[in-house]
């Protein structure tokens, strides 16, 4: 081999090198699908709905707590009138329009007693009572702001399925 080969090739190794060690990965990635936690955590009050094959049921003020579990991913909890849950990582996607969607699992601890069935004119006949029992359960929604949101839980196995469905209380 040649002085000059030689030259050539290790110049041709010397500018690889350098190029290689040089690059980087772009931060682009890190900034897409930024959540704007600031204007999304907090608590989301409003009119709980469970509707269910024995019946359809509203409790006012009940609140879910959204906060922030991951880089897009949220932690909902929730202790009222139907039971309580804490969902982690549920994904939270940022829409065109400003609004946020939500989806994810987990599971729901509901306990019924006697006088909870009763005070809806329902009979605890057949029904298990107080003792507390976790439910799988999805939760999907839209949060527009505090003010104006649509959050449901799904519990397939829970009374022929059940559905409840948090919404801002009306204003009248």
């Amino acid at each position: 081999m040649t002085k000059e080969k030689i030259f050539r090739y290790w110049f041709v190794l010397v500018v690889l090198a350098i190029g290689f060690t040089t690059m980087s990965c772009s931060d682009d990635d890190e900034d897409n699908n930024q959540i704007n936690w600031s204007s999304l955590e907090g608590s989301y009050t409003g009119t709980l709905t469970m509707s269910m094959q024995y019946a359809n049921l509203s409790f006012d003020a009940q609140t879910i707590v959204l906060s922030k579990d991951g880089k897009n991913t949220a932690k909902l909890s929730y202790t009222g009138d139907c039971g309580n849950f804490e969902l982690t990582s549920i994904a939270v996607t940022e829409n065109s329009n400003g609004s946020y969607t939500i989806y994810g699992s987990g599971l729901f601890n509901m306990q019924m007693s006697a006088d909870y069935l009763e005070k809806f004119g329902m009979s605890s006949n057949g029904i298990s009572t107080g003792t507390p029992a976790d439910y799988a359960c999805t939760v999907s929604g839209t949060i527009n702001s505090k003010t104006d949101f649509n959050i449901v839980l799904t519990l397939p196995s829970v009374m022929g399925g059940t559905t409840l469905t948090l919404t801002p209380a009306s204003q009248e």
